[in-house]
């Protein structure tokens, strides 16, 4: 069994501003923010009729146990819902940071990315800024200990701008997934295969295939096209191999990381892949 490592996590949430409610940009909502990470979540409460929200509020998750391959491929998640009393809460907008890519942050803000403000978005409308965020995140191990705010105080000083500036930093990709066949899939039914698709996770994106039926050897010949934009504070892109079960939730069987500074910097021509199975504490 692989070893586990306890990490702390801290996300000091400070500002939520220029909100686009999901009835209209005219309109005002009743934003509250959950924070996610390591199948844990905190959140907010609600604030009505408000689309700029000073929160000033510090999260903590400690005591997050992870192996080495689990911390490479873990994320925070922060999002933005409008509260509904009647109908179902919805999302205005999310933005994700990698623990890896918090944890490996340079001098002076070493395991930390300090009073940043990043763009919201929506995953069903990727392209379209839904807001703007202002949070410090920070990831410690075992005898890490965070930046001292004296040695960051210069290099913030260049991040806290207007929001609305933020747009202009903005760098838009397309990233385009050519999923062709697998071969050797675990065989999970009488018929010798199973009903595999392929998912891919990216920044708060997902996107899957279709199934292919009782086969060990699947075609699926899909494009899956995923709108980017940098700077990115997450890198790692989950291919997951599910078993689709139909009446049931579907099981993940193998995974596979990648790495968008990978994708980003030299194009991956068509090339197989390894998938590696679930660890069974993970399924």
């Amino acid at each position: 069994m692989a070893a586990k490592t306890s990490y702390t996590v801290y996300v000091h949430l400070e500002e939520i501003r220029d909100l686009v409610p999901t009835s209209g940009p005219s309109t005002l909502a009743d934003p509250y923010v959950l924070v996610s990470c390591a199948g844990r979540s905190q959140r907010t409460e609600s604030v009505r009729n408000q689309i700029n929200v000073n929160y000033d509020r510090m999260f903590v998750f400690s005591d997050i146990r992870l192996t080495q391959d689990e911390f490479e491929r873990q994320n925070i998640h922060i999002q933005v819902f409008n509260a509904n009393v009647i109908f179902r809460n919805e999302l205005i907008g999310q933005y994700s940071y990698g623990f890896k890519k918090v944890w490996s942050q340079p001098d002076p803000s070493q395991h930390q990315i300090c009073r940043r403000w990043v763009v919201l978005i929506n995953p069903d409308d990727p392209d379209t800024e839904q807001g703007y965020m202002l949070a410090t995140v920070t990831v410690l191990g075992p005898g890490d200990t965070p930046p001292r705010p004296k040695d960051i105080e210069e290099e913030t000083a260049e991040v806290i701008r207007a929001p609305t500036q933020i747009g202009k930093q903005r760098r838009g990709y397309n990233i385009l997934f050519r999923i062709f066949r697998g071969e050797h899939m675990l065989k999970t039914n009488f018929r010798g295969g199973c009903d595999g698709f392929i998912s891919v996770k990216f920044n708060g994106i997902s996107m899957k295939t279709s199934p292919d039926y009782s086969t060990s050897s699947p075609e699926w010949n899909t494009l899956l096209t995923f709108p980017v934009y940098t700077p990115c504070l997450t890198d790692n892109i989950d291919v997951q191999l599910w078993d689709y079960q139909g009446t049931g939730p579907d099981q993940l069987l193998a995974t596979l990381t990648l790495r968008f500074s990978d994708v980003l910097s030299d194009q991956i021509y068509p090339t197989w892949f390894n998938l590696y199975k679930v660890p069974r504490a993970e399924m």
